[in-house]
């Protein structure tokens, strides 16, 4: 983690234009016995080639890279932020960019749900089963992009260049005037939900 190439997509399976290749990782691998070679093996194919370049997720677990603060955390905090309000028949004006207009809203958001992948890594060690899960922005801002650590989330992700350009996941209104949440997808991800009962 991260992915190594932040993308735009030009022509929809056929090209992307590469925004971001970054240069720093963290990675679990299974068994554990293998971290060494796999981080030799990440930095051979994507790293600066410094010893910062890759390393562990934590102690390197599998699962301590499950919990890691990636999309599980950012994307929820920011679409929940920009649509928690929105009900049928709201339409947006226009596509808002995802990053750029990061909000202090989505922020806190942020931070509450990293909280609690940091409470259940500590809650995991208590059991036994050493999980290290950090904060994002220590993490993804400070070690993967060299953010300063006086910044914060908001600034970091409406400012970082690796982040400009992308809109969020809404589609044009079924009468062509502003955006909408996806509705077909919503309604097929709570069917299928609702089948796990």
């Amino acid at each position: 983690m991260p992915m190594p190439f932040n993308c735009r997509i030009e022509t929809f399976g056929k090209l992307v234009q590469v925004q971001e290749l970054k240069k720093k990782y963290s990675i679990g691998v299974m068994p554990l016995k293998k971290l060494p070679e796999c981080i030799d093996l990440v930095n051979d194919m994507f790293g600066s080639g410094s010893d910062e370049s890759v390393k562990a997720a934590g102690t390197g677990s599998f699962l301590e890279a499950t919990l890691f603060p990636i999309n599980a955390v950012i994307h929820p905090a920011r679409l929940i932020t920009l649509l928690s309000n929105w009900k049928e028949g709201d339409v947006l004006d226009e596509n808002p960019l995802f990053y750029e207009y990061f909000t202090d809203e989505a922020e806190e958001m942020m931070n509450m749900i990293n909280a609690d992948l940091v409470a259940i890594g500590k809650g995991l060690t208590e059991k036994g089963c050493p999980v290290d899960v950090p904060h994002i922005f220590d993490w993804l801002a400070v070690h993967v992009y060299d953010e300063p650590n006086t910044s914060n989330l908001k600034t970091f992700f409406s400012t970082n260049d690796g982040y400009k350009g992308f809109r969020c996941p809404l589609v044009p209104a079924k009468n062509g005037n502003g955006y909408v949440p996806n509705q077909t997808l919503q309604t097929d991800t709570l069917q299928r939900i609702s089948t796990l009962d």
